[in-house]
């Protein structure tokens, strides 16, 4: 997938990106690429997907991240990330980089709020 970078904030850094899903209702996936900077994480749709193209969730608005598992898609590349108002994003990351993915998740979000 090529990616237009044009959403990005002005001194805004890329930590992580790569191909990921996100989990939809009833365990339907959405495919296209997640993006980690030192602000956001940002989901990029694949332009055939239904819904929204653009999803991103401020660090400001993390309760929590972390593995998950969703009955409805039990695989074990799952993470997710909980925003204070409750709402839960999963996302399906390559398997080899599911740890990475949690870790640098963790690591951006605890400098952000650091600051």
């Amino acid at each position: 997938m090529k990616v237009n970078y044009d959403f990005l904030y002005p001194g805004e850094k890329i930590v992580m990106e790569g191909p990921a899903n996100k989990q939809q209702i009833l365990g339907v996936n959405k495919g296209g690429h997640l993006i980690l900077t030192d602000r956001r994480i940002v989901f990029l749709a694949h332009a055939l997907n239904l819904g929204s193209k653009f999803d991103e969730i401020l660090f400001s608005t993390v309760a929590l991240s972390g593995n998950t598992f969703n009955i409805f898609c039990p695989t074990p590349n799952m993470i997710k990330v909980v925003t204070r108002d409750g709402k839960k994003h999963q996302f399906v990351v390559s398997g080899k980089q599911k740890g990475q993915w949690t870790e640098k998740i963790s690591e951006a979000i605890k400098l952000y709020k650091a600051q």
